[in-house]
Order: C-alpha cells, then structure tokens, then sequence
C-alpha cells in the first residue's frame, strides 16, 4: 500500500460561514408594511395579507419561529404564556413564551378573525405567509437596496427578521434601569435559541446607536477638531 507524502486535505479550505444578517424591523418600516396592507394594527384583519401583517406583529413583540405562530393552538395558550410542546420547536426543545399586553392583545384579533378554529391561524401556511410578506415588503418598498454596480448595502427585509427585531429590542437597555430588558439566559429561553453566541450580536450597539452617541455633546468637550 502506497503512502501518502501528505495529508490529503492539506490546502482544503473549509467554506466561509455567511454573514449574519443584521437587519431589523424600526418603527418606520413597521408604519409602511401597515400602510402597505391597508390595515391599522388594531382592527380585525379584513383578509389573509392583513392576517399575515398581524403574524408578523406578534413574531416581533415575541421572537416566535413564523411556524411556532402558525401552529398556536388554543389549547397551548395559558394566560400571558404560550406553552410549547418539542414537537412545535424548531430545536425539539419544549419552551414557554412570554406574552406581552401587546402580543395578548394580537392574538385577541386573530381570535376574532378566525373564532371557530382551535389552531388560531389555521388559514394561514408557509406558502402563503412567505408569498404575501413578500407582497407587503414590496409594495412598502423594503426590498434590498443596490449601488450602482449591484452591491446590495442595504438588506431587504424579510418575515425572519421579526426574531432579530424582537431580539434587538429585548436586548437594549430599558429606559427606567439603563439594563437590558432581558439578560442573554432569559432571551434565549424566550426564543429557543441554543447558541448564545447567536444573540450576543443584540447587545451590541447598532451602527445608528453609535452615530448617536458620537453626536452626543459631552460637558466639558473642547476638541478643536469638532
């Protein structure tokens, strides 16, 4: 048997990992998909695009997986928690969701808008949830914005960055204490995740977070360059 003068895979490079996607839903693009589907936030929805919409309001005020939300039972529900068996995660992990008044008070309106169905989104698939978000984002005008020569420098927006928007939000500091809202332990329970490392990018400040800080005056600041 021949051997061999090196390791076979001497000079194999393993691939890249992609780049994490840091887009997130801010309060404008939220105002513009409502626009988009010609609904107020508040009312029942009037069709399934509107359904969608409030799908993805309730993503945003939980960090739900879209088929954790598609998949709400009545059953699961109990008070301000929805209990979520293994075979509902994504990770085969069972886990309870906190719900906020607002997040209470979506499911309220997708209550009323399909009132006989156990499975409170039962009108509702992954076809149809990825078709008409689409819809939405491009009417809204949240697609991925191009240069000249085809680089995208601006992400467009997609149904997942809900989590990345609930994340970001439960990570910034709360207004009252100047701590984040909820630990990274906390958060993970919140959305399932299994890698920490995964949100530890949230509690980073964002690029619009540090151009505020360094347009802050600070007392007592005499820099002649500025």
């Amino acid at each position: 048997m021949e051997m061999l003068d090196k390791p076979p895979t001497q000079g194999v490079l393993l691939p890249k990992e992609p780049e994490a996607r840091e887009r997130t839903a801010s309060k404008e693009d939220i105002e513009r998909l409502l626009f988009a589907c010609d609904w107020d936030g508040k009312s029942v929805s009037k069709n399934s695009t509107q359904l969608i919409m409030l799908t993805f309001l309730l993503a945003c005020k939980t960090g739900m997986r879209a088929g954790e939300i598609l998949n709400i039972e009545e059953s699961r529900i109990d008070g301000s928690l929805i209990h979520l068996p293994k075979e509902a995660t994504k990770t085969r992990v069972k886990r309870n969701v906190a719900l906020t008044d607002s997040a209470l008070r979506l499911l309220q309106l997708a209550r009323a808008y399909n009132p006989d169905s156990e499975r409170i989104f039962s009108v509702l698939n992954d076809y149809a949830r990825d078709a008409l978000f689409k819809k939405i984002r491009d009417k809204a005008d949240l697609g991925p914005v191009k240069d000249s020569n085809g680089n995208i420098i601006s992400e467009g927006l997609r149904f997942h960055d809900s989590r990345a928007t609930f994340a970001r939000w439960a990570a910034s500091p709360d207004l009252g204490t100047g701590a984040p809202r909820l630990d990274v332990l906390t958060l993970a329970r919140q959305t399932g995740h299994r890698n920490l490392k995964m949100l530890q990018k949230y509690y980073r400040p964002t690029a619009a977070t540090i151009v505020e800080r360094l347009n802050k005056p600070e007392e007592n600041d005499e820099d002649p360059i500025f």
